[in-house]
């Protein structure tokens, strides 16, 4: 990693050592997966995949957005989009566009109805995080949000751009 944080969590922390290290990478593994499963299973319960959800979720954010853009926030490549798109679209939840500059392009929107699914779909998200932190004190979801939020300024200075949405068309 690069920059003043480099090595350390946070700003101003030493290093962790190899076996804290160990320990914090298979407890993140181990809390994430079963939040993940967690998270599918309600999502199924809904009518969507993982897959399908993510789609919705940034294109809520970022639309008007290309196939290729999609794909390359998510890390996944074109196809894995295109396949979400197409139930999507079908589903009423998003449209695809044309550019009159360039017909290669198509430009993703959200419609209203996907809107307010995206919106039900991230209270589920938001009650599921919820959920999970009612046995722990406010101090520390305090200090777990500084870490996610440190962990992200590293993330976002040290990823380099995905490749997988290179092609913007789709």
């Amino acid at each position: 990693m690069t920059g003043p944080t480099a090595g350390h969590l946070l700003p101003g922390g030493p290093a962790p050592g190899p076996a804290l290290v160990a320990e914090l990478t298979s407890t993140l593994v181990e809390v994430v997966s079963r939040f993940h499963r967690e998270f599918a299973h309600r999502l199924r319960r809904e009518g969507l995949t993982l897959s399908q959800f993510w789609v919705l979720f940034h294109l809520r954010r970022l639309s008007p957005a290309t196939p290729g853009r999609l794909a390359g926030e998510l890390g996944v490549t074109l196809p894995s989009v295109t396949h979400a798109l197409n139930e999507l679209e079908s589903r009423g939840w998003v449209v695809r566009g044309h550019d009159p500059k360039d017909r290669r392009l198509v430009p993703l929107r959200i419609t209203p109805a996907g809107e307010r699914k995206a919106e039900i779909m991230a209270r589920l998200l938001r009650e599921g995080v919820q959920r999970s932190l009612t046995e722990i004190s406010p101090e520390d979801w305090q200090g777990f949000q500084r870490i996610l939020k440190g962990l992200r300024a590293l993330f976002r200075n040290d990823l380099p751009p995905s490749s997988a949405g290179s092609r913007e068309g789709g």
